[in-house]
Parts: C-alpha cells; sequence; structure tokens
C-alpha cells in the first residue's frame, strides 16, 4: 500500500460515524477527502497529500501525533501537528481562536499552509451549503472572516487555490452580511 492509501485508509477507519453538526450530518470523511484531492490537484507532494488525509485525526479522534510518527514519520507527523489547534483552542471563543491559529500559521512550511487553505476552502463551502445547526448568520460571518485571515497567509503557496477559496468567500461574505 502506498502512504497515501495508507493515510486515507487510516483516516477512513478513525472518522468512521463522524459526521459534521449540520442538518445533512455529512461524514466527516467527506471533507476530509476534499481536502486530500484539493491538495493533490494544487502540486501536493505524496507527503501532503498524506498528511491532508490525516490533517483531522488528531483533533477529532483519539489518534495521537506519537501514532502518526510511528506509522508515517516525523516530517508527515510534522504537518499534521501544524494542521491540529492546540489544547485548550476548542473552549475558545471563535473569533479568538481564528486569531490564535492565524498567529501560529505564519511560522508554518509550506506544506501546512497549503493544506490549510484547502481545509479553509472546503469548510466555507460547508458553511455556505450546510452550516452548522446552531451557528447564526453572525457566528457564519465570524468563521468566514477567519478563514479569509487563514487563507491570506497561505496565498503564496498557491494563487490559484487562493483565487478559488476567494470565489467561495465572496459568496459566503455576500450570503451571511446580507442575513445580519
Amino acid at each position: 500500500m502506498t502512504l497515501v492509501e495508507t493515510a486515507r485508509k487510516l483516516a477512513e477507519e478513525r472518522h468512521a460515524g463522524q459526521g459534521r453538526p449540520n442538518i445533512s450530518r455529512e461524514p466527516k470523511i467527506i471533507h476530509v477527502a476534499e481536502v486530500a484531492a484539493l491538495v493533490e490537484n494544487h502540486g501536493g507532494s505524496a507527503e501532503e497529500i498524506a498528511a491532508a488525509w490525516l490533517h483531522d485525526i488528531i483533533e477529532d479522534t483519539q489518534t495521537t501525533r506519537e501514532e502518526v510518527v510511528d506509522v508515517f514519520g516525523a516530517e508527515i507527523a510534522e504537518i499534521v501537528d501544524g494542521m491540529t489547534d492546540p489544547d485548550g483552542y476548542a473552549a475558545l471563543p471563535l473569533i479568538e481562536r481564528k486569531k490564535l491559529q492565524a498567529d501560529r500559521l505564519v511560522s508554518k512550511r509550506k506544506s501546512v499552509k497549503l493544506i490549510k487553505i484547502c481545509d479553509q476552502y472546503s469548510n466555507i463551502l460547508s458553511v455556505l451549503n450546510d452550516p452548522p445547526l446552531d451557528w447564526t448568520p453572525e457566528k457564519s460571518m465570524i468563521y468566514i472572516e477567519g478563514a479569509k485571515k487563514l487563507a491570506d497567509i497561505c496565498r503564496p503557496v498557491s494563487e490559484e487555490m487562493y483565487r478559488i477559496f476567494i470565489e467561495v468567500y465572496n459568496r459566503g461574505s455576500q450570503k451571511y452580511r446580507s442575513q445580519s
């Protein structure tokens, strides 16, 4: 099995049964697969594509960083770690969490930034089409603006992905600004 196939299989196993907190309860693995496909389509290496499959695995499952190191090595674990919010971020207000993510992202390597811009695109698309059930239009707008700050930091790694991100950002901004 290739590196990417091994990462995909582990992601599918660990995210099994998880759904997004929206009306459709879209399986979490759909988001993970979308991010991996975007990374691949925008020139990601095998290591970056594998890390994209694993980008939410530490945050959203019982998988540890040590397990990622054991199976995939230190380089991929470092990329996945760059995508993983430190302990305590989840409890913070969304606006504060997005600011901390942006501050942290500035010093991360190109691989993390490529996956992050793909992740933010996928997340905004989800917020635009089927937002979390408990989100108001104001909270959706805070998320979208925070995602834009992250994407701005990531822009140099892929102008094409940034352009695609901006298209969905503009749609989301227009929708939620008119509802606020």
